[in-house]
């Protein structure tokens, strides 16, 4: 470890959001040491989104924001410093491609620390973990797209729901369609997930008996499923996910990670549908 890193603590300055994404580093070097479980499962979110983004690595975590090409799936992905071993601090914005990361951090043990030290005069990213050490080029961060804003909805139904069961009703609702109605019925306090295929059809039932269910409105919003498969993909069955949806708005899924020192929210747009 170099003498910049800095062990990770949970009392760290809050990072003003007029900082949060310079396109240039705030330092000249910076090194962090995390798990690699945990970094792999942070990256697995944002592969999910998008081949390539921008990992902004510092005394905040890990902060990455993207969007799909088609601008219909976004995530935002926080993990905090405290999910760190070690960071540093300062801001590094590494362009990166996701796969060939995931692929070298597979080859750690689940438990292993993983040091990564970003070189902003040569742009590099040195990447090491026993026995092994892997160089990357970085990605110019201004040549990724840009990241987007999540926006802040005030949606009024939410259900809460764990991650097996959601991965479940997804793959049913496969079964007989490629796209599914999330429906709210304040009348039944309950949710529908419906599938409509050409002839058969799935409805998924989830009441208080499944997990909190809030219907405040009478609502329905209809979602590609091959896009709310990327995102339910990557989330941990043990995981507890809060689902908030209105009518025809997109589809909001909030879930944590790492013993909660990893924070996802994944916002999926509604398919429109003609009357």
């Amino acid at each position: 470890m170099s003498a910049d890193a800095v062990e990770a603590d949970g009392d760290e300055e809050p990072v003003d959001e007029a900082d949060e994404r310079p396109s240039s580093p705030t330092v000249d070097a910076l090194e962090t040491l995390i798990n690699a479980d945990t970094l792999a499962k942070t990256i697995e979110v944002a592969n999910s989104v998008a081949d390539e983004s921008v990992l902004r690595f510092g005394r905040h975590g890990l902060k990455i924001r993207l969007v799909d090409p088609a601008n219909v799936y976004m995530a935002n992905i926080h993990l905090d410093s405290s999910g760190f071993e070690a960071v540093g601090d300062g801001v590094f914005p590494a362009g990166q491609k996701h796969e060939g990361l995931l692929d070298f951090i597979g080859k750690a043990d689940s438990e292993e620390l993983v040091s990564l030290a970003f070189d902003a005069e040569t742009r590099r990213l040195a990447v090491e973990f026993q026995p092994y050490e892997r160089d990357y080029a970085l990605i110019d961060p201004d040549s990724i797209r840009q990241e987007p804003d999540i926006p802040d909805m005030d949606l009024p139904n939410v259900f809460n729901i764990d991650g097996e069961t959601l991965k479940e009703v997804v793959e049913v609702s496969q079964l007989v369609s490629d796209h599914v109605d999330i429906e709210g019925d304040p009348d039944a306090e309950c949710i529908r997930i419906v599938a409509e295929g050409d002839t058969d059809t799935n409805t998924a039932t989830l009441d208080d008996e499944l997990g909190f269910a809030e219907v405040t409105e009478d609502a329905s919003s209809f979602l590609s499923l091959d896009y709310l498969e990327d995102a339910v993909g990557v989330i941990p069955k043990s995981s507890t996910v809060e689902v908030r949806f209105g009518d025809e708005f997109p589809v909001m899924m909030e879930w944590t990670f790492a013993d909660d020192y990893g924070h996802v929210k994944q916002v999926i747009a509604p398919r429109i549908v003609s009357q």
